[in-house]
């Protein structure tokens, strides 16, 4: 099974697998997974829990595999900060905190929109 197979999102996924898809690899990553692919892939998901929970992973990944490439995850977390979810703006936050605690990046973070 291919990273594009586990998050083509068609009839035949139901949401609540794409939505658990992330945090379930993250935390307990497969071998034969990419696992920072596959939470990059959803993390432009429609679906705001899908989205949310794609920045959860990389959060995920870095305290469980104490790695990921930061020039393809810095910007989507980045950018993730200014979803019109503000759920989605929280879990990049906090994805964020765990990333700067195991892996010391620092972030350009932007004032967080107030909670609705």
């Amino acid at each position: 099974m291919t990273d594009q197979d586990q998050t083509k999102d068609d009839d035949d996924t139901p949401l609540e697998y794409l939505a658990m898809l992330p945090i379930d690899f993250s935390m307990n990553p497969p071998e034969d997974v990419n696992v920072e692919s596959v939470c990059i892939a959803l993390s432009t998901h429609p679906d705001v829990f899908v989205r949310g929970n794609a920045m959860i992973g990389f959060g995920h990944l870095a305290r469980v595999t104490g790695k990921l490439n930061k020039v393809k995850v810095e910007p989507i977390l980045e950018a993730a900060l200014h979803d019109k979810e503000t759920s989605v703006c929280g879990k990049a936050d906090d994805a964020m905190d765990d990333i700067e605690n195991c892996l010391g990046w620092k972030f350009n973070r932007a004032e967080l929109p107030p909670l609705a």
